[in-house]
This record gives C-alpha cells, sequence and structure tokens, in this order.
C-alpha cells in the first residue's frame, strides 16, 4: 500500500492550514481579551478620578463652611481672640485652595483619558530571566 505524492502534498496543505486557522483564532482571542482588559483598566481609571474629584469638591464645601464660620467669628471677636481667628481664615483659605487645585487636577485628569504612568517591571518567577514587561496603567496611584 502507498499513497501518492499528490495526496501527501494535499494533506501536508491541509494540516497546514488547519494550524494556521486555529493560531489565528487563537491571536484573534488573545486580541479581544487584551482589548477587553484594557476596557476595564480604562473604566476603573475612571471611577478612580471620578471619586478623587467627588472628594476633592467635598474637600472644598467643607473648607468653605469652616472659612464663613471662621470669618462670622472674626467679626464679632476683638483683641486676641480676633488675632486667632483671623490665623484660621488664613489656615482655612489656604486649604480651600488646595482642595480647588486638586479638584481641578482630577478634572484635567478625567479629561486626559490617554496620559497615565509607564512601568517596567521584571519578575524571573513569572517571565523568566532577561525579560521585562513594559506597560502603562492610568490609576492615579501607580503604587
Amino acid at each position: 500500500m502507498s499513497i501518492t505524492p499528490e495526496y501527501l502534498k494535499l494533506k501536508l496543505d491541509e494540516l497546514r492550514l488547519a494550524y494556521e486557522h486555529d493560531e489565528k483564532r487563537h491571536q484573534e482571542r488573545e486580541e479581544q481579551r487584551r482589548f477587553r482588559e484594557q476596557i476595564r483598566e480604562e473604566e476603573k481609571a475612571q471611577k478612580e478620578l471620578e471619586r478623587a474629584r467627588e472628594e476633592a469638591e467635598r474637600q472644598e464645601a467643607d473648607y468653605e463652611k469652616a472659612l464663613a464660620k471662621a470669618r462670622e467669628e472674626a467679626l464679632k471677636a476683638t483683641g486676641a481672640q480676633l488675632q486667632e481667628l483671623t490665623e484660621r481664615v488664613k489656615s482655612f483659605e489656604a486649604k480651600l485652595d488646595e482642595a480647588r487645585k486638586k479638584k481641578e487636577r482630577a478634572i484635567s485628569r478625567a479629561q486626559l483619558t490617554k496620559s497615565g504612568f509607564v512601568y517596567v517591571i521584571s519578575n524571573i518567577g513569572s517571565f523568566g530571566e532577561r525579560v521585562i514587561k513594559i506597560g502603562m496603567t492610568r490609576r492615579m496611584e501607580p503604587i
């Protein structure tokens, strides 16, 4: 019993095409997985930025209330108490200014969706020797 060279060639072509098809399907699944991972990472970064903005707004409102109260008390105070309240007003004004800057940073970060931190890591156990991973995260705190 024997096979013809033409049949052998066709069988090898079939095997090669089946392998290439499987390889393409695997690559497509990997690409879709990476895409879904990127979307999840972006959503996580957006939520983190939103939380930072809300926190900054809350701090700003708290400092505004405290500042208004201190100014009201300063109008009624005299002498040493007035000096102390004036210092408190200045302190609250500085804290309010810092809270506003935090809010502005959070808003600008939210608008720049492609900004983030680039990182380089090496893990011999996962990647092997002399292999590094270069990636990017859009989180507010990259640690």
